[in-house]
Formats: structure tokens, sequence, C-alpha cells
């Protein structure tokens, strides 16, 4: 048993646990968060929904590490409440010690759901619907990121009954949604990962497009993200099905996929070491 200190925020830590090598891959899924300076995975393939594991994976040194939140007394409220059997994929960001819970997939009808609440991680009683003039629509699988005080919702697989298509849009939410219009190459892509580079993002893998049976296309593009000039550009590196990426000492490690590489980071240049 250990008691883990985040600034203002801390708890105790029950049931944290060294995730076996050979169960890494597997449990890696969609979302994965900088969590007060970790680097956090929830829940993950198979499942891919932290909404029936309750559990949080956390990369500290070497090691892997599982945590189950829902034993955990300071956080348990948080996430019963978020036991909403009838949506899944749905997304979260934390924003000035608040959890935000964003849009999701509608397990009975397959279309994504518009929904936007939170809760206070300070002092969690319930979750709240958060009320916005502008909110953006439905989806899943969108790349969530931070910067500046504020965060950012990328792409995402939006599903209606007759239609399912990948948005390609930028949000900023600072309290309210702001959509940011990008100059040069709109990522389009669904399920990617987000990565800092000074202030720059690498958007990498997922999936972007169909082929021609109707099958999604695996991304193959590596986009850099500059929030500051809302610009982006895009390399093609030929990463595809990313499950987890990290930043090691000037290099980004992407692995979990079909593919394991390492881009090495110079200025905005992002080359493949090796394959």
């Amino acid at each position: 048993m250990s008691i883990v200190h985040y600034d203002h925020m801390s708890y105790i830590d029950f049931e944290s646990q060294t995730i076996e090598k050979s169960q890494q891959i597997t449990q890696f899924g969609e979302l994965s968060y900088d969590f007060y300076g970790k680097r956090c995975v929830f829940s993950g393939l198979p499942d891919a929904t932290f909404l029936s594991a309750n559990s949080l994976y956390f990369i500290q040194a070497e090691n892997i590490f599982r945590l189950n939140l829902v034993s955990e007394p300071r956080l348990s409220l948080v996430f019963k409440s978020l036991q909403m059997r009838h949506v899944r994929h749905q997304q979260l960001f934390i924003l000035r010690n608040t959890l935000y819970v964003f849009s999701g997939l509608s397990l009975n009808a397959r279309f994504t759901m518009q929904t936007f609440q939170s809760v206070d991680l300070q002092n969690p009683r319930k979750l709240i619907s958060v009320q916005c003039s502008n909110l953006p629509p439905s989806r899943c699988l969108a790349t969530i990121f931070s910067s500046d005080s504020a965060v950012y919702i990328l792409s995402g697989l939006s599903s209606t009954a007759t239609e399912e298509r990948i948005l390609g849009d930028l949000w900023k939410f600072d309290g309210e949604f702001t959509q940011i219009e990008l100059s040069g190459s709109n990522p389009e892509v669904c399920g990617a990962q987000a990565l800092q580079f000074n202030h720059y993002f690498l958007i990498v893998g997922g999936f972007s497009g169909q082929k021609l049976d109707g099958s999604k296309q695996m991304n193959s593009t590596v986009w850099v993200l500059d929030c500051w000039n809302s610009k982006c550009t895009a390399n093609v590196l030929g990463v595809v099905e990313v499950n987890a990426v990290f930043r090691v000492q000037g290099a980004l490690l992407i692995g979990g996929g079909l593919k394991v590489e390492i881009l090495q980071l110079k200025g905005m240049e992002a080359e493949v070491a090796f394959d």
C-alpha cells in the first residue's frame, strides 16, 4: 500500500500491480493520457472501454502498473457513477481537477452520442451534465491532448443509423468549446495517438478512410500539429495500428500494433530509425 500525491490531490493506492510483459499489448487500447505527469492508458483492447474494466494503467520507469479504480476510496464514487451500460467508447480528459466524460457510442443502435459530463476529483459525488453553448458533434475514438491550460479534441468517428464517417475537425476546450480551423492538412483519422514535442503534437496511428471493400484503412501518416499557429503538416512514414506511444530521450517509441518503430525527433522532422 502506498499514498500517491498529485499536487493538491492524494489517494491511497491499494491494488496497484505490475503487468506482465505478455499482457501489455492486449491491454493497451484507444485512450492514453498524461495524468499528472504519468502516461496512462484507460483499459483497452480487446474490450476497449474503461467503463467496464475500471482500471488505470500507468507507466513509471520501465514498469507498467494496473490500478483498480473502483476499490480506491477516493475515486470509487467517480467510476461507479460512470457505469452507463448503454454507452461505451466514451472518452475522458482532466482539466483543472475536473474529470470530463465526452461523447460515446450507443451499444443498442451503434450511433455516437453527444454527451458531455464532469465530476470534481477533489469532491467526487456524482456525474454532472456540462452545459456548453457550442458542443462539438458526437464522436468516438477521438484523439485528446492538452496544451496551455486547454484540452484539444481532434477528429474521431461519427456514426448514425445510416452512415459512418471520420470527422477531421479540431476543437479547443478551456471551459467552453471553440473550433480551430487548421491550415495545411486536416488529420482525418480516428483512434490515433498524440504525443507532445515542444509546442507541437505528433498524431500517429489509428484509422483513416476506407478500403474498397468498406473496411477501415490503417493510417500510415504522421501529422505534425502546431496548436500555436493552427497549422498541420503530414509525413507518410508507414506507421500503422498504434496502441501505445511514448517519448524517451528525444525519440518516439511506437508499439503495440503491427509494427514497432522508433522515430528520432530532430526539430520538426520525424525520421524512422529502424523498423
